[in-house]
């Protein structure tokens, strides 16, 4: 991931963060402002690699990690400390997806870092997702073992939303609905692959909030953005349960 590092105090010190002794019901109006806020992230040129083809600045600790810095008003944006620096608006879900896809290089983000900061490493990024939509994003790495295979069902309701749902979304073409198993996972999980153009985090978490009424207690499922070995391994199995008019089954 390209960008800026700005060294920021360390932020892996408890000294430096603000102590939050929140009860559950704290907790959770945070999660749901921080879920729907609009965040102001210090940025410099174009990168059509980063969040919104900008290149984001970062903020390496003293022991090496580093933190997407992301403000929640102008007030605290302009203690940013550095020089040289744009501002883009972004939505929680926009950062939160690098932190996810990057987690080798990134620790997580930082709200507010020169003022009442608050730290969402991955492991609280995930709560924030299952207390606010009963449900939460990780990053899964396959092996070669993976298996793909045609679901024991059908899904005619989920296919009828995802159909009413993608006739606004030109960017997508074909979506296929499988089971997948890696050699030592317990059970299978269902396995979406998704053939559009775009970027996933503008369109997978409302995939995701159709796909999730239908899941069963215990269910997984995994949202993958559809590359040309996938396409080819999923219609040996199963027919999609979208295509786009117009585009070739």
């Amino acid at each position: 991931m390209k960008g800026n590092t700005f060294t920021c105090r360390d932020v892996s010190s408890p000294q430096s963060i603000v102590e939050h002794k929140q009860s559950l019901e704290e907790e959770l109006r945070f999660f749901q402002e921080i879920k729907n806020a609009k965040l102001l992230i210090p940025c410099s040129g174009k990168n059509e690699e980063a969040i919104k083809g900008y290149s984001i600045a970062v903020l390496s600790t003293q022991n090496g990690e580093i933190f997407l810095p992301a403000f929640t008003n102008q007030e605290e944006f302009d203690k940013w400390p550095y020089e040289n620096c744009g501002t883009i608006v972004c939505s929680y879900d926009d950062i939160k997806h690098k932190v996810i896809d990057n987690p080798q290089k990134l620790s997580g983000i930082v709200i507010n870092p020169f003022g009442k900061m608050r730290l969402l490493r991955l492991d609280l990024i995930k709560q924030v997702d299952a207390k606010t939509e009963g449900m939460s994003v990780e990053r899964i790495e396959h092996g070669k073992n993976l298996r793909l295979f045609r679901p024991k069902q059908e899904f005619l309701g989920l296919a009828e939303k995802m159909k009413t749902f993608l006739k606004t979304h030109e960017e997508v073409y074909k979506v296929y609905l499988l089971l997948a198993q890696e050699p030592n996972d317990r059970k299978p999980h269902w396995f979406i692959i998704v053939d559009f153009d775009g970027e996933r985090a503008a369109l997978f978490p409302a995939i995701a909030h159709l796909v999730q009424p239908y899941m069963k207690p215990g269910d997984t499922f995994e949202l993958i953005k559809a590359t040309d070995g996938l396409l080819q391994k999923a219609a040996l199995r199963y027919r999609p349960i979208y295509t786009k008019l117009g585009v070739i089954k």
